[in-house]
C-alpha cells in the first residue's frame, strides 16, 4: 500500500500525459484573513499506472503555523477522512469526503500541499468529484477539518468559468472510469 501511495505522490509532482490545470483561488482558516492558494488537477491515463490527482497548495503554512499541517504529512498520516471537497455548478453540487495526504513543498517556499490521488479509470473520490465537471461555470471548495483538538477549519475556494471548466472536463475525461 505504501508503494502505491508513493507512486501516486510521485506522479503528482511530474508532468501529466493527458492534461492538467492549475487555478488560483483563496484560502482562509477560521476567521483569519484570506490569502492566495492554488489548486492543481491532473490526469495521466496510462492504463498501467495512470492517476487522477486533486491537490491544493497553502502558502506560508510552515511560517504561519495556523493549522495542524503536520497531522496530514505523508501517506500514512493519522488524520483520516477529514477532507470535504465540493464541485458546485449552479444548483448542482457533487461532494466527496475522503482522506488527504500532505507534505511541505519547496515551491512556493514554506507551503503545504494537501492531495487526493487515485489510480486512473477506477471509482474513487477524485473520479466521483471530477465526473461532475460538465463545462459549466463552477466553484471547487475544499474544506479541511483539523485532526487535533483545535477544531480549526481550512477552506480553499477556486472559481472556474465555463471555458476553464470545459478545459478541465476535457483534461480529465481519459482518466475517469468508463460507464458500463
Amino acid at each position: 500500500m505504501k508503494k502505491y501511495i508513493f507512486a501516486l505522490c510521485l506522479l503528482s509532482s511530474t508532468a501529466h500525459a493527458d492534461g492538467d490545470m492549475t487555478r488560483i483561488g483563496s484560502v482562509h482558516i477560521d476567521d483569519a484573513a484570506q490569502r492566495t492558494a492554488t489548486v492543481h488537477i491532473g490526469c495521466s491515463s496510462d492504463p498501467h499506472g495512470g492517476a487522477l490527482v486533486v491537490e491544493i497548495v497553502v502558502p506560508d503554512a510552515n511560517t504561519k503555523k495556523d493549522f495542524g499541517y503536520d497531522d496530514f504529512e505523508g501517506p500514512d498520516s493519522p488524520a483520516g477522512k477529514l477532507s470535504h471537497i465540493e464541485w458546485i455548478a449552479g444548483a448542482k453540487t457533487t461532494s466527496v469526503t475522503t482522506a488527504a495526504a500532505g507534505s511541505y513543498i519547496p515551491d512556493p517556499p514554506e507551503a503545504f500541499q494537501f492531495e487526493i490521488a487515485e489510480l486512473a479509470h477506477r471509482k474513487s473520490a477524485p473520479a466521483t468529484l471530477l465526473a461532475a465537471v460538465d463545462g459549466t461555470a463552477a466553484r471547487l471548495v475544499w474544506t479541511q477539518s483539523s485532526y487535533d483538538k483545535s477544531k480549526r477549519t481550512l477552506v480553499a475556494t477556486f472559481d472556474f468559468d465555463a471555458n476553464s471548466a470545459a478545459q478541465l472536463r476535457d483534461n480529465v475525461a481519459a482518466c475517469l472510469p468508463k460507464a458500463r
